[in-house]
């Protein structure tokens, strides 16, 4: 009885509730026929046993399981093996070699931050601060300015922080901005930031009129 391994499913980064399907090919000869297969978690003893992840093997043709991501608050490891076995009277078995997935806590884009109220010519600097996932995050920020129906992206606006700058703005009113934050799962995850509205108000301005004029006073006066 003889079987070798191949096209394994490769190592894996999940975020929590990513689906997977793992997968090896085993070319199997020799031994007593029919086979079957049984998938194991983090280990091959009967008490690792993925309870219904068996079935027929054969020969050229790919074993599967569907493995869903716990929810986790830390990252966790999970090593998958499968073993393939005859129906000799005594069984004769073969384990594959292990495929690992990492499962990080889900992404949470976070909340945008920044001020409510602006003057034209102000600028400020809006923030977002994401967690979980599968670090390194990448950015894309989008702006719906005032008056318009939709939001666009912002061209090289990539970073998690983003300066709103006023300065030559002709119309006031309501602009909202988001970003769309991406981590690095092997299947990557893609989430929005809650929106920031900022009332952008027309730029600050005093004239001064009616002054006293210079005048002299005695004392007592």
């Amino acid at each position: 009885f003889s079987v070798t391994f191949s096209s394994y499913t490769p190592s894996t980064t999940l975020d929590s509730g990513q689906p997977l399907t793992l997968s090896v090919t085993p070319s199997i000869s020799g031994g007593t026929s029919p086979y079957s297969y049984q998938w194991y978690l983090n280990g091959t003893s009967s008490s690792d046993i993925i309870s219904g992840a068996t079935g027929a093997a054969t020969s050229g043709t790919a074993v599967t399981y569907s493995f869903t991501a716990p929810t986790v608050y830390t990252t966790n490891t999970y090593t998958f093996y499968v073993i393939i076995s005859d129906r000799a009277t005594v069984p004769s078995t073969s384990p594959s070699s292990s495929i690992t997935v990492t499962v990080n806590p889900a992404l949470v884009p976070g909340s945008t931050s920044g001020p409510a109220t602006m003057d034209i010519g102000q600028s400020a600097t809006l923030i977002v601060s994401p967690s979980g996932g599968t670090p390194s995050y990448t950015y894309q920020w989008y702006e719906e300015a005032s008056g318009a129906t939709s939001f666009t992206a912002i061209a090289s606006a990539t970073s998690y922080s983003y300066t709103f700058d006023t300065a030559g703005l002709t119309t006031t009113g309501s602009y909202s901005f988001y970003a769309a934050i991406t981590d690095s799962a092997t299947t990557a995850v893609t989430l929005d930031s809650t929106t920031l509205t900022i009332t952008v108000n027309a730029a600050f301005s005093v004239t001064f009129s009616s002054y006293t004029p210079s005048t002299t006073l005695d004392s007592g006066q």
